[in-house]
């Protein structure tokens, strides 16, 4: 299996969803890694079980953030969380109809865990700029003196 080491230059300069991202990574690596070594069709089914919850509320929040600060890559980012959901959905119903197959392990690895890490490198890693212009904006406006002279 190829492993992802989590890189610092995938952060967006949003704390939370730099942590959701990484946390998402180091949950389709442990997916993969239970899919190699299949033990139990009830540890899998767990793993996609929270997949699918926490994917949709990392994908709502990663799109208010896009939509907060006017990232020119919210609409490119709406779209392609479409797509991560539907695989996502694939994936789930493969595995319940197949269980554990050499075609299941290669669609998540490709479909979801590359897909995914790819995802935050070109699309997401766009909310870098629109994040650390806000982020200047709020410093040059509190290095404004707020409290009336002293007379």
């Amino acid at each position: 299996m190829n492993q992802f080491t989590w890189d610092d230059s995938l952060e967006v300069g949003i704390p939370s969803l730099d942590n959701q991202h990484r946390h998402l990574v180091e949950q389709l690596s442990f997916l993969m890694e239970t899919l190699y070594e299949y033990k139990s069709s009830g540890q899998v089914e767990a793993i996609l079980n929270f997949l699918e919850l926490y994917l949709d509320n990392h994908l709502k929040f990663e799109e208010r953030c896009m939509t907060a600060y006017h990232c020119p890559a919210a609409q490119t980012n709406c779209i392609a969380h479409i797509h991560i959901r539907k695989t996502l959905k694939e994936v789930k119903l493969q595995f319940q109809k197949e269980g554990v197959s050499p075609q299941l392990v290669e669609k998540v690895q490709r479909n979801l865990y590359e897909w995914f890490v790819e995802h935050i490198r070109t699309i997401d890693i766009q909310l870098t700029t629109p994040v650390r212009s806000h982020h200047n904006e709020i410093a040059r406006d509190t290095s404004t003196p707020t409290s009336p002279p002293l007379h």
